[in-house]
């Protein structure tokens, strides 16, 4: 389901919302058609009547949001444009209902989110950015002070220096560093949940079987880990096992969400907690440092602990734990469709009055 709003789309992906800033000429810079455009669009998301659980907020194109579309702010009459107009008919209203929406937001940052679509994005309960994201507070190159909540926002998420920094040097600040100063919680790992266990999974699911759905996937997730520096054939298998065990979450539970926080804990631990290599990349700012030792096959060499025959080991203990957990408590909600293609399943018995 695809409903159209002023330079806006919001698309259902299950019980999903996902609103896509549609203006992809200006990189989605936000004008106050489009900010009214977002109201509405939130406002049916936060309908309990349409059934969604959660709202992703993303771009089309190559950027989230390039900021305040000025050239449509402009006084209609040729004179000077009122910002502080500007900022309470249009811009305060919109992110009050980013904030008082009571769905889980999720920012999807993809190429630059600067200005007051930087504010956007940092409303999100949980901002995701792909690697080429970049934040930029572009206040002072215009010759204004930071709006949109910024200067509440940034200093409560990355610290008053940093905030000052970033506000008064309007320098780019790349999607890396924003994950270490803790402005974002997750990079392209949490995609790899939305779009593998999450849409493929539920797509495949409809046609081939869940399970046989579930092989493909995690069999394509541990080969997409074979350009990790150093990658080893038993960190391929263990990535290929913990899809699985992502699988096997959502197969008893129907949520995305254990899946997301495993894999956000799993990367943090090694990343930002034992200072280790992930994926074969060593983060900075880490609280502890930890280097391999002894043979590869137990330390994992340079691709960090998931390269190692213990992580494989730790793969198969969780899936049991899993299995204990859940298997003999909860009755899956894909259980008609297993291992059993669409072509293969009986349609159910419509037993309501008017069909007997």
């Amino acid at each position: 389901m695809r409903k159209e709003f002023e330079r806006v789309h919001l698309t259902a992906r299950g019980k999903v919302a996902v609103l896509t800033m549609n203006h992809p000429e200006v990189l989605n810079a936000i004008s106050p058609r489009m900010a009214g455009g977002m109201m509405k669009a939130l406002e049916f998301a936060g309908d309990t009547s349409n059934g969604f659980r959660a709202v992703v907020i993303t771009g089309e194109g190559r950027g989230f949001s390039s900021g305040a579309n000025l050239a449509e702010t402009s006084g209609q009459s040729g004179g000077p444009r009122d910002a502080g107009k500007h900022l309470e008919q249009h811009y305060h209203p919109l992110l009050r209902r980013i904030r008082d929406l009571e769905l889980p937001i999720l920012a999807a940052v993809n190429g630059v989110a600067a200005g007051v679509g930087m504010s956007i994005a940092l409303m999100g309960d949980l901002v995701l950015a792909a690697r080429s994201a970049y934040f930029l507070q572009a206040f002072t190159r215009i010759g204004l002070v930071p709006d949109g909540g910024s200067t509440w926002l940034l200093p409560r998420l990355i610290g008053l220096a940093r905030a000052r920094e970033l506000s008064l040097l309007a320098e780019k600040l790349p999607a890396e560093t924003a994950l270490e100063w803790g402005l974002i919680f997750l990079m392209v790992a949490v995609f790899e949940e939305s779009t593998l266990r999450g849409y493929l999974q539920f797509t495949l699911t409809r046609g081939i079987g869940f399970w046989w759905g579930a092989l493909l996937l995690s069999v394509l997730f541990g080969f997409s880990h074979g350009t990790n520096p150093g990658e080893t054939p038993v960190g391929l298998f263990g990535a290929a096992g913990i899809g699985l065990i992502f699988c096997l979450s959502l197969w008893y539970t129907g949520s995305l969400w254990w899946a997301l926080g495993l894999h956000a804990g799993w990367d943090w631990a090694q990343s930002y907690f034992y200072g280790v290599s992930d994926s074969g990349l060593v983060a900075r700012g880490h609280l502890l440092g930890a280097h391999p030792i002894g043979p590869r096959l137990w330390s994992g060499g340079t691709t960090g602990p998931e390269g190692s025959l213990l992580a494989l080991a730790e793969v198969i203990v969780i899936a049991l734990l899993v299995w204990a957990w859940w298997g003999r408590r909860l009755q899956s909600p894909f259980r008609d469709s297993g291992w059993r293609p669409a072509w293969s399943r009986k349609p159910a018995l419509d037993t309501t009055p008017a069909a007997l």
